[in-house]
């Protein structure tokens, strides 16, 4: 009985081949993964970005009901002093600034 004969006999360049190719598979499904992740993580953030403009558009067009009904009632009872007349300037400079619908 030989003790130093190997059960199974395989070349080391067969070896050094399998070994190479599950490296480059591994290495691969890394970079296809993290490609994956990100393409998630933007998605996710465009989408809490744009439910949050949509938030802020709400949020401006109920700030522009409210300012229609001040200014509607400057025009019909113009103010009759300097700081009356102060915040209708200011009112109307916001309603620019929020952009606001006329009318």
């Amino acid at each position: 009985m030989n003790l130093r004969r190997p059960l199974v006999s395989v070349p080391v360049w067969r070896a050094l081949v399998v070994l190479t190719s599950a490296m480059v598979v591994i290495v691969l499904a890394g970079i296809g993964y993290t490609a994956y992740v990100d393409g998630r993580r933007a998605d996710a953030e465009r989408s809490a970005r744009a439910e949050l403009q949509q938030q802020e558009r709400e949020a401006d067009r109920r700030w522009c009901r409210l300012l229609g009904l001040v200014t509607r009632a400057y025009e019909t009872a113009p103010p009759a002093t300097t700081l009356g007349e102060q915040l209708a300037a200011a009112y109307a400079e916001l309603i620019a600034e929020l952009g606001c619908p006329r009318g």
